[in-house]
């Protein structure tokens, strides 16, 4: 007869990632030196921690541990993913559009070829989303940031390509020229099919 699999557990914070939280304290001090404890001790319990901490008076600390939270987005050992992908859930809404410069130095390391794909598309939806939620500070970063999106329009993995559009669409939009945006779809293609220019 056939047995119905035991329904599966969502992700949670470990009981002593908890505890830690509980005994942080209220202030910035004790929140940072309880971060970096954590981080100490292991990106997965940094993570939990983080996720749990995340709001507007603790964003510089978030930036503090913005890479490696990216990182743990691509990793393949399933406890930190799941705590990186708390606390990117919780961190992300708390950055102010003024923050997106710092963002742009954290984003561009996580592009990097040598970096597993999950945190590429990560990284490449960030800066999507960042023309969006902070186009005035996006547009600022536009003569760093289309060379460093360009490479990942020719990658091989299909989610880090699409991604790449994504972000190079959304990025040419911040141009500010309107005789531009009609022609933007043409500029991506070219730039993702370098043989259609030549």
């Amino acid at each position: 007869r056939a047995t119905t699999p035991p329904p599966r557990r969502r992700a949670a914070p470990p009981d002593h990632a908890t505890n830690t939280f509980m005994h942080a304290g209220k202030d910035a001090a004790s929140t940072a030196k309880a971060l970096e404890k954590a981080f100490g001790t292991s990106d997965a319990d940094g993570c939990w921690l983080l996720s749990l901490v995340a709001s507007d008076s603790t964003a510089p600390w978030a930036m503090t541990y913005y890479g490696k939270v990216l990182d743990g987005l691509g990793s393949k050992k399933g406890p930190i993913k799941a705590a990186a992908k708390a606390a990117w859930a919780k961190v992300v809404p708390t950055l102010q559009p003024e923050a997106a410069p710092l963002e742009m130095k954290a984003l561009y390391g996580a592009m990097g070829v040598e970096k597993q794909w999950p945190c590429r598309v990560a990284a490449l939806e960030r800066v999507a989303q960042l023309c969006s939620t902070a186009p005035k500070q996006t547009a600022a970063c536009l003569p760093t940031l289309v060379p460093e999106l360009t490479p990942s329009l020719w990658d091989t993995k299909k989610e880090v390509k699409a991604a790449a559009k994504a972000a190079v669409t959304a990025a040419f939009g911040l141009s500010g020229n309107r005789d531009v945006e009609p022609v933007i779809p043409k500029l991506v293609s070219s730039a993702s099919n370098p043989k259609e220019v030549e």
